[in-house]
């Protein structure tokens, strides 16, 4: 086929129709790009996500909800326990004791009690000018596990220089663990003896607490053996027993008691 100029047309060459064509698809291209252009901000497509499938297991709002709620009851829960700490210890109330649920162990709760020389009872306050001695002593065929022993002297204007609140004494008192036959195995004061209020420290593990009152004072002596023994409350084995021996005149003391505390188990 020949144009009118004389050339030959070769089917599929550019033609009116055929560039009408082209220019529509371009515009339309032009259209394309000018609205992906319009989501450009510098080197960055912005985009809205309408919906996003996320894989099995993604983290969702409703699961974020149910971990904050986790994560506060736990923060309650520390809380709570950051509350029973005072300094490096958990500060604990026994409920209960399964000490007395073993069979052959019976928990401990007594007085030291008079045994010889001066004395009666178990109120200490007494003349010990000649000496007195009171004791607790392990039970025939049981072994004893002392895990505390009470002290309280309540008598009027307690201070640390006195012994409750008279003077110092001039002999003092002796702590000791001793055999059936009062022969010294132990003297918790190594060679020293109980004079005033203050020399109660050197018991390991005590704590002293004096507590004034309007007529009458009182000075608890919180003697916690397991502290001093590495954690392990003091054994006293069969008949073997604790002593106090009273050397000087406390008879102007208004009481001077002891309570000695723990658990008794089958020899």
């Amino acid at each position: 086929m020949s144009s009118p100029t004389g050339h030959t047309i070769v089917p599929g060459d550019a033609s009116a129709a055929n560039q009408a064509t082209a220019n529509a698809a371009l515009a339309a291209i032009q259209a394309a790009v000018e609205i992906l252009d319009n989501i450009v901000a510098g080197s960055e497509a912005q985009v809205d996500v309408v919906t996003s499938a996320l894989p099995t297991g993604a983290s969702t709002e409703a699961k974020q909800s149910t971990i904050a709620t986790t994560l506060s009851d736990i923060k309650t829960a520390v809380e709570l326990l950051d509350n029973a700490i005072d300094g490096t210890e958990m500060q604990v109330d026994i409920v209960s004791a399964a000490v007395s649920s073993v069979p052959g162990t019976e928990a401990l709760f007594d007085f030291l009690a008079y045994e010889s020389g001066t004395g009666s009872g178990d109120d200490m306050n007494i003349d010990g000018s000649t000496p007195g001695v009171y004791s607790y002593k392990a039970p025939s065929g049981k072994v004893v596990y002392v895990s505390r022993i009470n002290f309280i002297i309540t008598d009027g204007n307690i201070k640390p220089d006195s012994f409750g609140g008279i003077s110092a004494l001039a002999n003092g008192c002796l702590v000791k663990h001793t055999s059936s036959a009062s022969v010294t195995i132990l003297d918790f004061l190594a060679g020293a003896t109980l004079k005033t209020n203050s020399d109660f420290a050197w018991l390991a593990g005590a704590d002293i607490q004096p507590v004034s009152g309007t007529s009458v004072d009182s000075l608890p002596v919180r003697w916690t053996l397991d502290k001093a023994f590495a954690g392990r409350a003091f054994k006293l084995a069969d008949q073997e027993k604790i002593q106090l021996t009273i050397q000087d005149d406390l008879t102007g003391l208004t009481s001077f008691r002891a309570m000695i505390q723990g658990w008794i188990v089958d020899a």
